[in-house]
């Protein structure tokens, strides 16, 4: 569990930088492992790309500048002295007021400090219009840079920008294996994937192409003594990618800083072949020479895995 805590420390980093993920939603997935090495997997459900913040995630907008939200005014020092406060009302607001302006009309103390509230001159109403327009440059910038490194990472997916993830989508639908992939919004895809076919190497879903980031929902790892190591390390659990990213420092640590849907559905593994080992809740059943494990991911401690010998 160490071991694979610091693997996955080292996948995450890039991770951490975007505050991003691609994880499962909704589903229900099988596997099937047939001796001689045939195999059939399916998934059939939600995939999503999870932000850090939708806030962070969102396109900025250059509004047009209203004087109407501009606000000005003058604190007054007890010795008159005037210093000039000017602020956007749709930004910011002052945060620490010493005396209010129905304090300062009604405590009759004229040499009080006080705020007092005026209009703006139209030097101060161009000040703002400025201010708000290199605020606007400097969130577009940011946003581009971090958007474009998200697609570099993720094959062009990025949160928040639905022609980008219909794209994705439309994208994905190219490669084999992939009979539905539909962007409903909010981030998430509806999915159908099949393979089948002859098992001699290293086999995962999903594969992203152009993705310069990889994390697989589910894997199939040959051992060179022969055996099939199965594994979903996104797919719930303490020992899951996305608890061991949380846990070392994600977003603070704050799952309520990444909207997402649950995680939830069903996994289940069927073969013929010898089950060496396996974490699901009730072992395997037997039906003739087919064993199945099935897994509701839902609330699991362990994210499902087995070890399979097949001839």
């Amino acid at each position: 569990m160490k071991l694979f805590a610091k693997f996955v420390a080292v996948l995450a980093a890039p991770m951490l930088l975007t505050g991003c993920l691609f994880l499962p939603g909704k589903f229900d997935a099988t596997l099937k492992l047939h001796q001689g090495g045939k195999y059939e997997f399916t998934y059939v459900g939600e995939m999503q790309i999870v932000a850090g913040d939708d806030k962070d995630m969102s396109q900025p907008k250059l509004e047009p500048f209203d004087k109407e939200n501009a606000r000005c005014n003058d604190w007054i020092e007890s010795d008159g002295t005037k210093t000039p406060n000017v602020y956007y009302g749709n930004y910011s607001e002052p945060t620490e007021v010493a005396v209010s302006d129905a304090e300062a009309a009604t405590d009759g103390d004229e040499a009080s400090p006080r705020r007092v509230k005026r209009d703006c001159t139209k030097d101060e109403l161009a000040e703002l219009e400025q201010q708000q327009i290199e605020t606007y440059e400097r969130r577009k910038e940011d946003y581009e840079q971090r958007t474009g490194m998200m697609a570099s990472m993720f094959g062009g997916a990025v949160p928040g920008n639905d022609e980008a993830l219909k794209k994705f989508a439309a994208q994905l639908m190219k490669y084999d294996g992939w009979e539905k992939a539909e962007y409903v919004g909010d981030n998430k895809f509806d999915v159908e994937y099949r393979a089948a076919g002859t098992f001699d190497r290293y086999f995962a879903f999903p594969i992203l192409n152009d993705a310069a980031m990889q994390y697989p929902f589910f894997q199939i790892v040959p051992r060179k003594s022969g055996e099939l190591e199965v594994m979903s390390p996104a797919v719930g659990g303490s020992n899951s990618f996305l608890s061991l990213a949380m846990i070392g420092g994600m977003r603070g640590g704050n799952n309520k800083d990444m909207p997402m849907s649950e995680i939830s559905g069903s996994f289940t593994l069927e073969t013929d072949g010898e089950v060496l080992a396996n974490n699901g809740p009730d072992g395997y059943e037997t039906n003739g020479s087919s064993k199945t494990i099935r897994w509701d991911v839902k609330g699991l401690k362990e994210s499902p895995r087995a070890l399979i010998r097949l001839k």
